[in-house]
């Protein structure tokens, strides 16, 4: 029949709402159906009434479809279907026509998809189970993402942030709206690379501890002992799980909210090192990542640079020997690198540099640093030797030795000169006496303090207790003194309040720990040696290992296997050396 609609065009509509029918937990996709089967549902009719004459089409419509042929004929069905279809087209008008009024309130769900794999990664859609992920599967809300042993993988949200997983690494897939993303990190480590943007917050969860972006580049990280974020550019907000406020940690800083192996560093900001991130392939990894987007690619913040600067000592050659009492270094490194010899700071001309160094007599070390503008350190070590010139051989004198002292810090450094010839083999002994004893030897003496270096012309011992005594200086034979110097009188420093004492013990194998009764400001100095009683500076066969915030060490044999003597003292950064002493252990290395 020409004025009827054909077959086709009923088939039409019947396959298109087969194709297009929706579960219940579906409903979130209702939007573009409707929008879509109205176009359909709209044509199909339009075409329909297009090979209707004009000013017949009701009067032949309404004859056909009501005749008892066209309803013997099977057309009852067609007709619901008419009716079903019209029916619907008016219900989605008025949809839409209701919808118009609450898109202001209303969220639109976003995608997540998956750009790259590596290794084993799975996902779990809504909890139905763990499947093999593969490239471009799209992950919505309540997904779950897995990298398993040695992979990584990388999911881009629709608003072009990125977020790449680690090995061992998981996360789900919370929130996904265009205003709001939130992602749980379930276990692992997770980069997060993200589009800044007013209009949308964007969390990472890790437990119930919370990370929110201020745009951009951070890593959060969830272990067993260790929780918390780490910031590479820009900033983000870190929410303590038991806290109310937020915290900013800008870039250059890490935040943990658990720390079980350093708990002194839990919940404080702590500056990220770069040397520690140019060894971390995972950083590494995502830096190249973001260098190949171009919304990414001028905003790496602390990762622009991970490179250490180069240093080139040009002069003098390690293990140098010479007789003169200073040596200039000289040497070239990047333009922009701040350089520091033997911690004093050293102009950089355009890349190169000269220092004179003073040195004292015997092995003298100088150590050169070169530090870029990100704070990446290069360093070299160079070793000279002061030799005493060769001189005429001198009329004979008589051996002797004069010593001089001056209060420093919380001791006394001592300072003397030789004349003659004196065996310094076995080293010297400052000897300690009573106030006005101009006859101080090595019987009537009240203490003393060992120097095993026979090149030694100073050195500082420890002294605090506010009292003045005599003290005097002499070659050690083994069993007693050798050549005496002179009788000097030095009141003792008194020690400052700050600690009052220091008690080290013997953990296991090279390990040693200690507590401080008081407050080390500036942290303190572990000192070892195979010489009882080693100090701080040290001398000649004497180790020492700065410590801040912590309370244990691992020594090393660096003078041989053997049984080494320990020391811990607090540190005095003003002076240089140390205070309060501990107790002395010996440890088998």
């Amino acid at each position: 029949m020409k004025d009827e609609l054909d077959n086709t065009q009923v088939n039409n509509i019947q396959n298109f709402l087969k194709e297009h029918m929706v579960s219940e937990n579906e409903a979130g996709k209702a939007m573009n159906f409707k929008s879509e089967l109205k176009q359909a549902l709209t044509e199909e009719y339009m075409n329909s009434l297009k090979k209707q004459k004009p000013k017949s089409i009701l009067g032949k419509l309404n004859k056909n479809l009501f005749s008892p042929k066209f309803l013997m004929a099977g057309g009852a069905g067609l007709l619901v279907v008419l009716i079903f279809s019209a029916f619907f087209i008016f219900s989605l008008f008025q949809s839409d026509s209701s919808d118009e009024g609450n898109d202001d309130n209303a969220q639109e769900v976003i995608t997540a998809s998956i750009t790259y794999t590596e290794g084993d990664v799975e996902y779990n859609p809504g909890g139905a189970g763990w499947q093999e992920a593969e490239i471009d599967m799209q992950l919505e809300e309540g997904d779950s993402l897995r990298v398993l042993d040695n992979g990584r993988a990388s999911v881009e949200l629709a608003d072009g942030s990125f977020v790449r997983l680690n090995n061992n690494s998981e996360v789900t897939m919370v929130t996904l709206q265009d205003e709001e993303i939130k992602i749980a990190n379930g276990e692992g480590e997770v980069y997060a690379r993200v589009v800044e943007s007013d209009e949308r917050t964007f969390d990472i969860s890790i437990e119930d501890h919370n990370v929110t972006s201020v745009g951009t580049a951070f890593r959060t990280v969830n272990f067993s002992g260790i929780k918390g974020v780490e910031v590479f550019e820009s900033k983000v907000k870190a929410s303590p799980a038991e806290s109310e406020n937020s915290l900013l940690v800008p870039q250059g800083n890490k935040y943990y909210f658990v720390n079980g192996e350093q708990v002194d560093l839990e919940r404080v900001l702590v500056e990220i090192i770069n040397e520690e991130l140019a060894d971390d392939d995972f950083i590494i990894w995502n830096k190249k990542q973001d260098e190949d987007i171009p919304e990414f690619a001028d905003k790496l913040g602390i990762l622009e640079d991970l490179q250490a600067p180069d240093l080139e000592i040009l002069t003098p050659a390690n293990n140098t020997k010479t007789t003169n009492e200073t040596i200039t270094v000289r040497g070239t490194t990047e333009e922009d690198a701040r350089i520091f010899i033997n911690e004093a700071e050293v102009d950089n001309n355009g890349g190169n540099f000269e220092y004179e160094v003073e040195l004292d007599e015997g092995d003298n070390d100088i150590l050169v640093e070169a530090i870029d503008s990100f704070g990446n350190k290069t360093t070299q070590l160079i070793q000279v030797t002061r030799e005493l010139p060769a001189t005429p051989t001198p009329p004979p004198v008589q051996p002797s030795i004069g010593v001089s002292a001056t209060v420093v810090g919380n001791g006394i450094k001592f300072n003397w000169t030789i004349t003659g010839s004196v065996d310094t083999s076995q080293g010297f002994k400052i000897l300690k006496g009573t106030q006005g004893n101009t006859s101080l030897n090595w019987d009537n003496k009240i203490d003393s303090y060992y120097v095993s270096s026979g090149n030694a012309r100073n050195a500082t011992w420890n002294l605090s207790s506010g009292n003045t005594y005599s003290f005097r200086v002499c070659t050690y034979t083994g069993s007693g003194c050798g050549t005496l110097s002179n009788v000097i009188t030095v009141t003792e420093p008194t020690a400052p309040s700050g600690v009052t004492s220091i008690t080290l013990s013997h953990v296991t194998g090279p390990k040693v720990a200690w507590t401080i009764d008081g407050t080390a400001a500036d942290g303190v100095k572990v000192v070892w040696s195979k010489n009882a009683n080693p100090t701080y500076p040290t001398g000649a066969n004497t180790q020492a290992q700065y410590i801040t915030g912590s309370s244990h060490a691992i020594l090393d044999a660096f003078d041989g296997a053997g049984t080494y003597y320990v020391r811990v003292c607090e540190y005095l950064s003003s002076s240089g050396s140390c205070g309060v002493y501990s107790n002395q252990i010996t440890v088998d290395l």
